[in-house]
């Protein structure tokens, strides 16, 4: 039986400059109960 080989994978997109912050709120744990922010990304969402 052959051993795993760890890998490690970081993606980082090329995100515009006036969405800039929704990186720094998605990847913030604070978004997970704030509502406003919530709402904010289910918008987004529906719009994609």
């Amino acid at each position: 039986m052959y051993k795993s080989t760890p890998h490690i994978l970081e993606v980082r997109p090329k995100i515009p400059a006036r969405l800039a912050r929704l990186e720094e709120l998605a990847n913030n744990l604070w978004y997970s109960w704030d509502l406003p922010t919530r709402d904010l990304f289910s918008y987004i969402q529906r719009k994609l």
